[in-house]
Parts: structure tokens; C-alpha cells; sequence
């Protein structure tokens, strides 16, 4: 295992990512030579989704984790043959020092591209009967609940020993905070059972403090809504004793602008906060990695 040392006892504090969601679920794409060349770049952070875009874009096939039987998900059963793609691109990941942050699950895809999703009642063998956001996180869903473990403990056990960071869900939210605490906290529970020094990640609302105040959580990630909000700083300052990454997911308007990502790197890294960047991995933002590339320079 490659090591940085940092704020959590194993890894360095201060990431410069680069988020590939579908790097896993695309089993097509060359994850090494992409590695090699953001290594080379001064990345050593990717975001990767488990679940990719859940089979709702239609620019590439996706291989999810659910077993296809009779064309539909069987949720219960998670597919070989993405447990082997899962640990091969990771080993690559490490392989050029990069850390990875798995997220479980995601919020988008439970919008208006969800009877898309392995999630629908038409899709899957159990006949899930959800109707987005507001029914997946409760916990009061006995099936629902189970299936969700079943898919969290499996993956953890199959990654656990590449020590990625586990982030719950993508962009959390359309529940009230109540619920989504409490849906939380059981999934860092199954984590935590898996692996009891995971370090877990979140990513809601920054006025849902039930989550983000959470003893548990050691990393969270803000999104563009809500630093260009309340800004940078403010987010490090709040909450000092867990790794706060600022990221660019969300701000589709505005992060294609490399003077604007500049700045906002520029302004997270003087606060001692982490950055990552949401961009196109099979059109690589070469301008964007030179600026990565010469703060990599500046700081050695």
C-alpha cells in the first residue's frame, strides 16, 4: 500500500482531485493510462460513483453491481464481474498514488431520470415500490433497508483493503434532515462494521447539521451550491477538525472556466481545505491540468 501521511494517520491532508464517476461502471475505459496521466498532472484524488450514472446514460454501457436476471436487477446479488473491475481499478489507483473516494450511493440519478435506474420497481426482481428521494432514505423500509446493506457491506468488504474514502451519497437530500440523519447513520454503521477505520465522507446541505455534525464523519464535501453560497473559508473555519473538500460538481455553468477553477482552487488551498474538480475524463482539460501541474511545482 502506498502512504501519505496526513490528518487522518494514513493519508495526505491535502487533495488536488479529479473526479471520474464512471470509471468502474465504464468497463471499456483504459483506467490505467488515465491514472498514469493525472499522477503526472499532480492529482492524487479521484471521486469515483459505485453505481456510475446507474444506467441512465446512454453515451457508454455501463456494468452496475447488480446481477442481470430475465433483464431485470436482481438487488439482492451483487455482480462478480464489477467486484473484479472494482478491485483492478483501485489497484490502479493506488498504483499511481492516487486516493480514491467511493460514493455509495447517488441523489441525481433518484430525480427525473430515476424509473431509469436498477432503483424503479420495473427494473428490479423485487419490485422496490419507490417513489424517488423522499422513500429511499427510510428507514423504516424494511426491504429497501436490507438490500441497501446487503450492497454497502459487500462493497466495503471487497475495497476495504485499499483504504478508499467511503462517501455516503452524492448530493444528498429531498428528505428532511431528520430522515436523512437518521439514514445516514445507518449506513456508516454497516460501514463501520466492515471496517471500523473507515473514513467516511458526507455530502449534504450545509443546513443539515444532523449529518454533518455526525461524530463519525471525518471528511465532507461541499459542492459548488453551497460554497458559492457561503464561500470558502467559512466551510474550513466551521469545522476544523474534519477534511473539507471543495468541489465543482454543481456548478455545470461555470466550471468549464479554467480562470474561475483557478481562483477557487487558489482560495480553498490558502484555507487549508482540499479541491476537486468534476470534469470530462474522456476529453482531458489539458490547461486545467497544467494549473494543477504548476501548484504541484510551486509546492514541492
Amino acid at each position: 500500500m502506498f502512504q501519505f501521511i496526513g490528518i487522518s494517520g494514513v493519508f495526505a491532508g491535502t487533495y488536488l482531485g479529479y473526479s471520474d464517476y464512471q470509471i468502474v461502471t465504464d468497463f471499456r475505459f483504459p483506467a490505467e493510462p488515465y491514472f498514469r496521466k493525472m499522477s503526472e498532472s499532480g492529482v492524487n484524488f479521484q471521486r469515483i460513483w459505485v453505481l456510475g450514472y446507474s444506467g441512465v446514460e446512454k453515451k457508454f454501457d455501463e456494468l452496475l453491481p447488480f446481477v442481470i436476471e430475465n433483464d431485470t436487477y436482481r438487488l439482492d446479488q451483487i455482480e462478480p464481474r464489477y467486484i473484479e473491475r472494482l478491485k483492478n481499478v483501485l489497484a490502479l489507483a493506488e498504483k499511481h498514488h492516487q486516493r480514491v473516494m467511493l460514493t455509495l450511493f447517488d441523489n441525481w440519478s433518484l430525480g427525473s431520470v430515476f424509473p431509469r435506474t436498477p432503483w424503479y420497481y420495473k427494473n428490479n426482481g423485487q419490485r422496490l415500490q419507490l417513489n424517488g428521494r423522499k422513500d429511499f432514505y427510510s428507514v423504516r423500509n424494511r426491504k429497501l433497508i436490507r438490500l441497501q446493506e446487503n450492497y454497502v457491506r459487500r462493497i466495503v468488504a471487497a475495497t476495504r483493503d485499499f483504504l478508499p474514502i467511503y462517501e455516503i451519497v452524492n448530493e444528498g437530500g429531498g428528505a428532511n434532515c431528520e430522515q436523512l440523519g437518521e439514514w445516514h447513520q445507518s449506513v456508516a454503521s454497516w460501514i463501520q462494521s466492515e471496517f471500523p477505520e473507515a473514513e467516511i465522507a458526507v455530502n449534504t446541505s450545509s443546513d443539515c447539521p444532523q449529518v454533518l455534525d455526525a461524530p463519525w464523519v471525518k471528511v465532507i464535501s461541499f459542492h459548488h451550491s453551497s460554497w458559492s453560497r457561503n464561500g470558502i473559508c467559512s466551510y474550513v473555519e466551521k469545522y476544523p477538525d474534519k477534511e473539507i473538500i471543495l468541489d465543482t460538481d454543481g456548478g455545470w455553468r461555470f466550471r468549464d472556466d479554467n480562470k474561475l477553477v483557478k481562483s477557487w482552487l487558489s482560495e480553498a488551498m490558502s484555507c487549508g481545505a482540499s479541491f476537486n474538480h468534476k470534469d470530462d475524463i474522456y476529453k482531458l482539460d489539458l490547461e486545467l491540468l497544467n494549473v494543477y501541474q504548476d501548484f504541484k511545482n510551486r509546492t514541492k
